[in-house]
């Protein structure tokens, strides 16, 4: 997606037998990561302007770990008025 607001909320569906949810953010690629948390929404705060974001989401259970895909976005580059 491109021309995104910088003050954004992530949300997604959880995967099949997911306990909880690694999530992975930031200007970089590979995303670092953020936090382990069981809801399926993630604020992560005021961003900048005319910048690429990476994210991901990691479904956890008793069984491990399975590594969702990378997804990206651009904010817009001037404010909302």
């Amino acid at each position: 997606a491109i021309d995104v607001y910088t003050n954004i909320m992530l949300s997604w569906q959880p995967g099949v037998g997911a306990a909880s949810h690694d999530v992975y953010f930031g200007p970089a690629d590979p995303p670092e990561f953020r936090a382990n948390q069981t809801e399926t929404i993630f604020y992560p705060g005021s961003l900048s302007l005319k910048t690429t974001y990476y994210w991901r989401i990691d479904e956890v259970n008793s069984g491990g770990k399975t590594a969702g895909p990378l997804w990206t976005f651009t904010t817009r580059e001037f404010p909302t008025r």
